[in-house]
């Protein structure tokens, strides 16, 4: 029980960690171009208009947003198999449960893919 308390510690900083590590690196990129549009217009020259904005991300294809749900899904439900087979075998089913959330959330995630499947999302480009 120890091990899935800090596991879910871990868990919850290391989230928290990455998205303030994603929002320095990005803040350093708004910096770096106002940097060079300052140096630009001190030297009297034109700014180009790719300085002017950050580019947004472009959007993901459908089809690689589901084979992403597929393949995640697809490991966590597998990792999350051998677990509850292993102590259901050792402890019995009921104990077994406790063990299963990987294997939920891998149900879950391929329940999410056959969700876009169903509302009309491509798996492959047509």
């Amino acid at each position: 029980m120890l091990v899935v308390i800090i596991g879910a510690v871990l868990l919850i900083v290391g989230s928290f960690a990455a998205g303030i590590v994603a929002m320095i690196l990005r803040s350093q990129a708004r910096e770096r171009l106002q940097k060079e549009r300052m140096l630009l217009l001190e030297k009297g020259l034109e700014v180009p208009r790719e300085l002017y904005v950050l580019e947004a991300k472009p959007a993901r294809e459908p089809q690689s947003v589901r084979m992403g749900l597929r393949l995640a899904g697809t490991f966590f439900s597998v990792v999350g198999i051998f677990p509850v087979m292993v102590i259901a075998l050792d402890d019995g089913f009921p104990e077994a449960l406790n063990g299963s959330i990987f294997l939920f959330f891998g149900m879950a995630l391929l329940l999410c893919e056959r969700l876009l499947a169903w509302a009309g999302f491509p798996l492959s480009p047509k």
